[in-house]
């Protein structure tokens, strides 16, 4: 770079630190192999009550400061008690496969994972956010490995369940998606 541009090192520097916090997160996104890097990276300072959450979840999170990761954070702590408890602590595919649970020693409920129909890695393509429980899918531990882990065939079936299921609430957020888009964020081939 230096070869093609004259730069000031010490200027270039002082901004870097000077947005560190803004800096930091996009680094650690680049190199992180978790889908959801912003629990790793920001630990949650705010608790939010279920009845902020309606005004915070309406507006979209800028995620590129620690500040708007501590927003998402606390909105998504919310989200995920509020889709369990929704589900009756019970997988959303329950009705497909033969969920086995355990009890979780954090709420003595059954033990469910929660699983992003529209992935937040695609959340840019929206105007409107993700982040409401609708998108956020209670999972058993196996469900959940199947949906990121089975073959195509596999995935797609209970993929295209879980959409069928959700696809009038994804509208109602502005969340205007079909299956081939959905298929192809999974990087599911059709056939």
């Amino acid at each position: 770079y230096k070869k093609l541009y004259k730069i000031n090192s010490e200027k270039l520097l002082s901004f870097i630190k000077e947005k560190e916090d803004v800096f930091s997160i996009i680094y650690r996104n680049a190199v992180s192999l978790e889908d959801d890097f912003t629990e790793i990276y920001v630990k949650d300072k705010k608790i939010v009550k279920e009845k902020d959450i309606q005004e915070i979840s309406v507006e979209k999170i800028d995620v590129t400061s620690t500040e708007g990761v501590e927003k998402l954070n606390a909105v998504k702590t919310v989200l995920k008690r509020l889709a369990k408890e929704k589900s009756n602590y019970r997988c959303a595919l329950e009705k497909l496969n033969n969920c086995r649970y355990f009890t979780s020693k954090e709420d003595k409920h059954n033990y469910l994972e929660i699983h992003h129909l529209v992935p937040r890695e695609f959340s840019f393509e929206f105007e409107d956010t993700i982040e409401f429980v609708e998108n956020y899918i209670p999972l058993c531990p196996n469900c959940h490995r199947m949906i990121h882990l089975a073959v195509d065939r596999e995935r797609q079936g209970i993929i295209t369940y879980l959409f069928n299921e959700r696809i009038e609430e994804l509208k109602k957020h502005n969340i205007d998606i079909n299956i081939e888009t959905l298929y192809s964020y999974y990087r599911i081939i059709e056939g």
